[in-house]
């Protein structure tokens, strides 16, 4: 049965009237919505079935459409007006244009060449907006509405299924709207058109007697293909080609073929083995939405790609042709069953053929398998005249290794051929993977200060910086994903709080994006010195610091940076001349980021976690906008840069919108970190979060279930990480770097009046080996102008003793290194137990007279000279230059 030349006219009369029936509201008090907030997605098309002819772009005229209709539900008139409504289709690539999206050509009229899968915005009237939709290119669509209310929830509509046939195919496929069934008999006989049913039908030719089907390799079969968004340059999409050839190796062309993906998934489903007719309850139709069908239809209903194709290829006409008269359908539920079906019969096989290609595995509910992590398409398709026939796979979200199945089938005979396997690669950053890391850690960087370092948000100087043309520090982002594995050729940008620093650079193929931090202007911040409590370690995990945990001092301790006082152009303390210098005035912030997947934990109150983000369970921690935070203090400062990743002009301190609830999402995390530890659920500084206290178990998983309510439906933002280098400058007041400390007895910083040298004079410190054993600790504190120390590579220690002297061990504190070991390790300017907590060392020499037995009547006394000289960088004249320092002692020896 051949369809009217131009049916868009047809689609176009029936939306009219539709529009007309509907008619105006009655003025006067609007109607409160009993309802919640729903909006629906339907069209007007020109066949009973869900299908339109490909529109071809190069040729000429006007394309078929669909005629849509978006209806918003439990939201009144007011305030839904001005609400702008947004259409789009999935798959993602190009099928259809919606005819809003269109663009006027050069020439006059419409470019039919459409921008994207995307509608125009569409603003409400009446609740109601309208669009057109035509197709472009073969395959399965389904389309989607969304609307923003006033209250910022996001409503979407359920799916309406469309799909896209070439021209001959949808000639023989549809049944126009209104057409009738059986003759008007009131109507002249003669105006009747009789139809050849032989050649409607056609000649079928006897099939071969031996065929077969084969993979076909060719260039765009890849081997390997990318997920969506990743960074990997394998293609996102490969096209698979089989081939159909009878005894003599002759094509067999206009063989239905059917492809499936080969997934062990399968095995773990076998509610698709179910008969279709015994799918009745509501819990079962939730997991096989698709594989239901409308008996008055005698085809599967459009749910999935699969189902439409095989409806319009073959169910509209071989039900009817087979005579099959199934009773009336009764609707339970979700599902439309038939009571005169109790078997399984040849629709009940289409269905299962689509459980087979993974298109009624559950997509909801405790099994759920969420979305598939490949799509193939088409699900079925005619060999040309070559007796070939193609399948495209598309990558979505997730990796592995699949490969396609194609089943051909002639007469009662069906043959399969596989592809070879395909695997598909991930490669797209996880936030919680990603590690920042700068070499070295501490570095020469400024040679003096000159005037009071810039506070937050000002542009004086407060270093002399080194002019180096070599980078003073690298810094390294390693990426990797979900799966462990290194993420290349992705773009990582940086920022730094001093200096200038690489502004983008690309993933190498170990994951790793290397930034070069110069000394430059500006300079770091000054900041305040930092107070906090002694630092321990929690060794029996109840989340205090007990008797013996203390790192150095005792529990609770307050500590406090040093400082010192520097006053510029002579300025009294605590004038605008003078500032207050500590350790943290040396940090440096260095910030890189890049685009990639958000953190998230996998939560399941049942404790069975499949490692697979589910939006509606699991749990996002907080992501700010990446930012410096120069001042360390761990929040954003409004005069600290940011990278604004939304580009709404302001910092985020969520990018997933969930500001409001930060204090929430952090005890969330607080709680989970917790409960993994073992210790006390019971936050004190969580006491007002959406459930109160988080007391036990079940607070915390009611409060990450509320939650979830904001879940991102992906991960998908700019992550980020930050590191620390300390730069340092040349030794300051070096007059005080030295102090000698007496350990033992028969020793004196001064010469005692039972020395048994008597009248000994001129020594910094006395050592009577007569009387004891004595020895000195000597006490070296190096540091620049803001009490850091030295430690950087190039400092060179050269100390001399005498023949009279001898080291000897003693303790050494932690905050201490030998003076004898060499370089000092670049580790060493940073606290044990705060790793970001920059201080000074001290180099320790302990020293001793050899203890010798002198004749009773003589004992002598010598001056002794000790020597040091320490070696620094000094890049003030050029790269590579040394500043020597030397000190020198007098030890009084009577032995």
């Amino acid at each position: 049965m051949s369809a009217p030349p131009d049916r868009r006219f047809a689609s176009l009369l029936t939306l009219a009237l539709a529009l007309s029936l509907t008619g105006c509201p009655e003025s006067g008090e609007e109607p409160t919505p009993t309802a919640d907030p729903s909006l629906s997605l339907s069209a007007v098309l020109p066949c009973t079935e869900p299908i339109l002819p490909i529109f071809d772009l190069s040729g000429e005229g006007d394309p078929t459409i669909a005629s849509l209709e978006v209806s918003l539900t439990g939201v009144s008139v007011s305030d839904s007006a001005g609400l702008e409504v947004k259409l789009y289709y999935e798959p993602l690539r190009p099928l259809a244009c919606f005819q809003s999206a269109l663009q006027e050509s050069p020439s006059g009229g419409l470019n039919y060449r459409c921008p994207g899968p995307e509608s125009s915005a569409l603003t409400l009237s009446a609740r109601r907006a309208y669009d057109n939709l035509y197709c472009t290119d073969a395959g399965g669509l389904e389309a989607f509405a969304e609307v923003q209310l006033k209250d910022g929830t996001l409503v979407r509509s359920e799916p309406l299924q469309i799909v896209c046939l070439d021209e001959a195919r949808f000639e023989g496929a549809c049944t126009p709207i209104g057409l009738p069934t059986e003759p008007d008999m009131g109507t002249d006989m003669g105006e009747i058109e009789m139809v050849d049913m032989g050649a409607d039908m056609g000649y079928q030719p006897p099939p071969p007697t031996n065929w077969s089907i084969s993979y076909v390799s060719s260039e765009t079969s890849p081997s390997v293909i990318s997920v969506q968004g990743s960074t990997n340059s394998a293609p996102k999409v490969g096209r698979y080609q089989f081939r159909v050839i009878d005894q003599d190796e002759a094509p067999l062309s206009n063989t239905p073929v059917r492809f499936f993906l080969n997934w062990s998934a399968l095995e773990e489903y076998p509610q698709c083995e179910l008969p279709c007719a015994d799918v009745r309850d509501a819990d079962s139709c939730d997991a096989r939405e698709a594989c239901s069908w409308d008996a008055e239809a005698s085809a599967p209903v459009a749910g999935m790609m699969g189902g439409a194709m095989g409806g319009a290829m073959g169910g509209a006409m071989g039900g009817a042709m087979g005579g099959a008269q199934p009773s009336p359908p009764t609707v339970e539920g979700l599902c439309v069953v038939s009571a005169g079906w109790t078997g399984i019969d040849e629709r009940c096989e289409q269905s299962r053929d689509r459980c087979e290609a993974n298109i009624c595995l559950p997509s909801s509910g405790a099994r759920a398998v969420g979305p598939l992590p490949v799509s193939i398409s088409p699900l079925i398709a005619y060999t040309d005249s070559d007796g070939e026939v193609s399948v495209s796979m598309v990558a979505q979200s997730e990796p592995g290794v699949f490969s396609i199945r194609a089943e051909a089938v002639i007469g009662q005979v069906t043959q399969v051929a596989n592809t070879p396997a395909i695997t598909v690669l991930h490669e797209i950053p996880t936030q919680a993977a990603l590690n920042m890391s700068c070499t070295p850690k501490v570095t020469s960087v400024f040679a003096e200060r000159d005037v009071p370092s810039p506070a937050l948000g000002t542009d004086e100087l407060g270093y002399t910086p080194y002019q180096l043309s070599e980078p003073s520090a690298r810094c390294t982002l390693q990426l990797a994903d979900r799966f462990s594995g290194p993420v290349s050729n992705a773009n990582v940008f940086f920022l730094t709080e001093a200096g200038s620093i690489t502004q983008s650079a690309t993933s190498n193929m170990q994951g790793r994006a290397t930034g070069e931090l110069f000394t430059a202007s500006p300079s770091p911040v000054d900041v305040e010195p930092a107070s906090w409590l002694s630092a321990y370690q929690d060794l029996n995990a109840n989340g205090r610091c007990d008797a013996g945990e203390a790192s150095f001092g005792e529990c609770l301790t307050a500590l406090t940076e040093p400082t010192r006082i520097l006053s510029w152009q002579e300025g009294p303390q605590g004038s605008g001349r003078s500032m207050t210098l500590n350790p943290r005035d040396g940090l440096i912030r260095v910030v890189a980021f890049t685009e990639g997947e958000a953190r998230f934990i996998d939560f399941d109150a049942e404790g069975d976690g499949d490692n697979l983000y589910e939006p509606s369970r699991d749990f996002v921690p907080v992501l700010s906008e990446p930012y410096v935070d120069a001042n360390d203090n761990g929040v954003w400062d409004s005069e600290e840069r940011y990278f604004d990743a939304n580009r709404n002009g302001e910092w985020d301190i969520d990018v997933f919108g969930r500001g409001e609830l930060v204090t929430d999402l952090r005890c969330a995390q607080d709680g989970l970190s917790r409960l993994a530890q073992g210790r006390a659920l019971n936050n004190p500084d969580c006491r007002e979060t959406l459930v109160g206290t988080i007391a036990n178990e079940a607070n915390l998983t009611a409060l990450i279930e509320e939650l979830a309510e904001l879940n991102p439906s992906n991960l998908r933002a700019y992550i980020w990480s930050s590191a620390l280098v300390l730069g340092v400058g040349l030794p300051y007041n070096t007059d005080e770097a030295l102090s000698l400390t007496c350990v033992g007895a028969g020793c004196s910083v001064e010469a005692p009046a039972g020395f048994s040298c008597p009248g000994a004079t001129g020594a910094d410190i006395y050592l009577d080996a007569v009387a004891g054993n004595p020895a000195f600790k000597l006490d070296l504190k190096l540091t620049d102008s803001n009490l850091n120390c030295l430690g950087v590579l190039g400092v060179n220690f050269n100390l001399t003793l005498p023949n009279a002297l001898g080291r000897v061990e003693g303790p050494m504190a932690p905050n201490e290194l030998s003076l004898v070991s060499g370089d000092p390790a670049l580790e060493s300017c940073f606290d044990e137990t705060r790793t970001s907590i920059p201080r000074a060392r001290h180099y320790v020499l302990y020293a001793a007279a050899p203890p010798t037995i002198p004749p009773p009547e003589e004992p002598s006394f010598s001056l002794e000279d000790l020597s040091i000289s320490v070696e620094v960088p000094d890049h003030r004249l050029s790269e590579g230059g040394a500043l020597t320092i030397n000190y020198g002692l007098k030890v009084g020896v009577c032995q």
